[in-house]
């Protein structure tokens, strides 16, 4: 099936976006989980702006994150563009005479509803003589 200039386009984008999440996720991830090593052993890297960097490396994961999962959540969100049925309805083959019956079950499935169950089942509980 070939997809259409716009698709493939689309496509392209959502593609880049994943790989842009991934970076960007894992980057700030990396950059946060080592300022908070690094704290532990009292070294303040960035001085006094460790914290900061720290809170804008927490933003920016998250912002990877969300970038990771638009594409995903937005093919959910997409409206297709027409439900029209790509045929027209099929019409019958063969056209029935008027003294002919639509079908041989129609005429056997009566015989069913009237039917009783019945139920042969042995006794194999104690009885009273």
């Amino acid at each position: 099936m070939v997809q259409p200039e716009r698709a493939q386009k689309a496509a392209a984008k959502f593609k880049a976006m994943v790989i842009w999440g991934f970076i960007i996720m894992f980057g700030a991830v990396a950059v946060g989980a080592s300022l908070k090593i690094l704290s532990k052993e009292n070294i303040h890297p960035l001085g006094e702006f460790t914290p900061y960097v720290s809170v804008i490396a927490l933003i920016a994961a998250f912002l990877g994150m969300a970038l990771l999962c638009y594409p995903f959540l937005a093919q959910t969100w997409i409206k297709p563009l027409s439900r029209k049925p790509a045929f027209d309805k099929p019409k019958p083959t063969i056209k029935l005479l008027p003294d002919e019956q639509p079908s041989v079950t129609e005429q056997t499935t009566e015989f069913l509803e009237g039917s009783e169950a019945r139920l042969n089942a042995r006794v194999t509980g104690p009885q009273k003589e």
